[in-house]
């Protein structure tokens, strides 16, 4: 692991929640307009002959776009949980409990430097981030 994909989990979270909100509002449409017949009136009264069923369109390609939305998650969610076993699998209490603090609850180096290290300095807890990481990958 290095401290890039640590870095990666909170814009994946972000890109998770965005995509499951746009999957909410393409339910909220799931009420599609009803098109009981292929013509299309204007405004001035006249028509317009639409080939095929274009309600059936559109539920396929927004059908389409979901499932495309609903893949895309899945394979976020699966990199979120690589990063997090990984976490899981630190030995080392205080370099997980900076782990967690910095990049899961989003707090800056310097309050998880006083949060876990005691310290004002907030390269203390990234170096000790750093030197774990290096030490694991040795």
């Amino acid at each position: 692991m290095r401290m890039e994909d640590l870095g990666r989990i909170t814009g994946l979270r972000n890109e998770i929640r965005s995509i499951e909100e746009q999957i909410k509002d393409l339910e909220k449409w799931g009420t599609i307009p009803s098109a009981q017949n292929p013509f299309d009136v204007l405004s001035n009264g006249s028509s317009i002959r639409v080939p095929g069923n274009p309600t059936e369109a559109w539920v396929n390609r927004m059908w389409q776009l979901r499932t495309r939305l609903l893949e895309k998650k899945k394979m976020l969610l699966e990199e979120v949980v690589r990063i997090e076993q990984w976490i899981d699998e630190v030995d080392d209490s205080q370099v997980k409990a900076i782990i967690r603090y910095h990049y899961l609850l989003g707090y800056t180096w310097r309050q998880t430097a006083i949060k876990c290290c005691n310290s004002q300095n907030k390269e203390t807890a990234f170096l000790i981030v750093k030197r774990y990481i290096k030490s694991q990958s040795c």
